[in-house]
């Protein structure tokens, strides 16, 4: 087999639209005197990037000696001209001449998937017919019957009755015949309606669906043209390449902690949607990466501060000079200026490709894949692996009283963990949805399986004591007092990290005085934050108690308490 030879040099040729725009018009006029072949071809592979696809058909055709000029109709419209390539191989010595793109109408009235939708709705309407006679029928029966039961004078009933021997048997036999048909027909009726039911109801959702799709004039499509020489007859392959920019993917993912293996299964999905107006049956699937910043963690405390209330300032009347008037600030002036440039800046969500050795790291999808043109997410298996992890539970009891199960790990596999929405599992047990977020190879992270109802929390504010300033005394106190009363139900050891806080002044004049924390904590962060590491055993309990008093002058507002 002879590989095309582009320009009679190459092996294999690649062709690019802007190099046809340098032959010249007498060679483009061969086409006229060209043997026309349309060519059947098929998609065989496809890469989905983060907002278009890179869509590749295989054509087979055979080439008459001389001129050729193959035809690739039924194109999508949206697909980029610039981006058209074309490879391939054959029997034959092959020169590549001319391409050229044409917009055009499809020669099919309809899609493959409007055709599919009409032949079933016609399947559905077949049954919805056949059970429509079901329930006519069952309706004759009933009627016999229920005319029997009546009674009649008619020589029917009389031979039914009386007969040439009459019992009054008969009658106990005629009533239990009546009553058992009238039962089954009724039973009959009932089944045949909840189908009926299910099939207009099927019928009415593919109706909709097909008007969704179904083109209300001739569908706009595109029409690639290659003109190409052969040295002699032959089978060659052709193979086009688009980009098409109605397709995208997001990574999902299967998250099943496995406590007792200290393990926790994280199998990777790709979701892809397209809606290009051409269905992908079999394909080889490729996913292209794109790198999101890392997400934020689940809940957490914010710093608590407190301040002095200081009432805004008269309006200034002056002309005012770009700064912008602000609104409220927690803990400080209301109604100040504020400065040109603000303290902090939001943080927007960016997206960086990997790179290896000048290649984007792509997910080849094992098995060929079929996705077609709905617009729908459609799920297709990347990868699964066990992570070893270490599970203990992490508590917040101010915000909620709750033990969130915490499975902390590293990510082993060879490629980063994209961020996307998970489904969260312990053993066998579905908890719900979240988000996992970024984590590339070989970086620890903590995953969060929902609250365990069988370790119990309960946060209490214990006290709240004003103390009024003595008689040479301008300062002012409270005293507050919290416990926090920890329960193991469980019927093994448990591991917790619980975090609480004090309060932070951001004035002089106040002080947080007298503090007392039992046990004292394993650490504490100078934003008030306090973190306690314990170990709870079966069927214990523990306690954790706060105890501080804000001091502040005679006669000032505290703001944040």
């Amino acid at each position: 087999m002879k590989k095309f030879d582009f320009g009679g040099k190459t092996a294999r040729f690649l062709m690019l639209i802007g190099l046809f725009l340098l032959i010249s018009p007498l060679v483009l006029s061969f086409s006229l005197k060209a043997k026309e072949i349309q060519a059947s071809s098929k998609i065989t592979q496809v890469t989905v990037f983060l907002r278009s696809a890179l869509v590749s058909r295989l054509a087979k055709v055979n080439l008459a000696p001389g001129l050729n000029k193959v035809v690739f109709p039924d194109l999508p419209v949206s697909l980029n001209d610039n981006s058209l390539t074309v490879e391939g191989e054959g029997n034959s010595a092959v020169k590549i001449l001319n391409l050229e793109v044409a917009r055009t109408f499809a020669t099919t009235p309809y899609q493959e998937e409007v055709k599919r939708l009409e032949e079933k709705i016609k399947e559905l309407d077949r049954e919805i017919a056949q059970s429509e006679e079901i329930l006519n029928i069952c309706g004759t029966k009933e009627k016999f019957l229920q005319s029997l039961a009546a009674g009649s004078s008619s020589e029917a009933w009389k031979q039914i009755i009386i007969g040439p021997n009459p019992k009054f048997d008969n009658w106990k036999k005629t009533l239990d015949f009546l009553g058992k048909e009238l039962k089954t027909i009724a039973q009959e009726k009932l089944a045949t309606q909840e189908k009926l039911a299910q099939l207009k109801e099927e019928r009415q959702t593919l109706k909709k669906k097909l008007e969704e799709i179904k083109p209300h004039q001739p569908r706009e499509a595109k029409r690639v043209s290659l003109l190409l020489t052969a040295d002699r007859e032959g089978e060659v392959n052709l193979h086009l390449s688009y980009l098409i920019p109605q397709a995208t993917w997001m990574p999902r993912y299967t998250l099943r902690a496995l406590p007792q293996e200290n393990k926790v299964e994280v199998a990777v999905f790709g979701a892809v949607r397209q809606k290009s107006g051409e269905n992908w049956e079999g394909v080889s699937l490729e996913l292209a990466t794109t790198l999101p910043t890392a997400g934020v963690s689940p809940p957490q405390l914010n710093p608590w501060y407190i301040d002095l209330y200081t009432p805004p300032p008269a309006p200034i009347r002056t002309k005012r000079t770009k700064q912008e008037i602000k609104g409220r600030v927690v803990g400080g002036v209301l109604g100040g200026v504020a400065p040109e440039k603000a303290d902090f800046q939001k943080v927007a969500l960016q997206t960086a490709l990997i790179e290896e050795k000048g290649l984007h790291l792509n997910f080849k999808v094992p098995q060929l894949v079929s996705i077609p043109s709905d617009n729908q997410l459609h799920s297709v298996p990347i990868d699964s692996q066990e992570l070893e992890a270490e599970f203990d539970y992490y508590l917040v009891p101010k915000n909620m009283e709750a033990a969130f199960l915490r499975a902390s790990l590293k990510n082993t596999f060879q490629y980063p963990l994209l961020k996307g929405p998970a489904y969260f599992f312990i053993e066998k047990e579905y908890i719900g949805q979240g988000t996992l977020n970024f984590l590339a190879p070989g970086d620890k992270g903590n995953l969060y399986f929902g609250r365990d109802k069988q370790i119990q929390v309960k946060y209490t504010q214990v006290s709240r004591k004003k103390i009024e300033p003595g008689f040479l005394s301008k300062t002012e106190k409270i005293k507050f007092g919290y416990e926090i009363t920890l329960e193991n139900f469980r019927p093994r050891e448990v591991k917790l990290e619980i975090v609480d806080q004090l309060p932070v002044s951001r004035n002089s004049k106040i002080t947080i005085d007298d503090v007392a924390l039992r046990p004292q904590p394993d650490k504490q962060e100078k934003n008030g934050l306090l973190h306690w590491k314990l170990t709870l055993s079966p069927g214990t309990k523990k306690k954790i108690s706060i105890n501080f008093t804000v001091s502040y002058p005679q006669g000032s507002h505290l703001v944040g308490l």
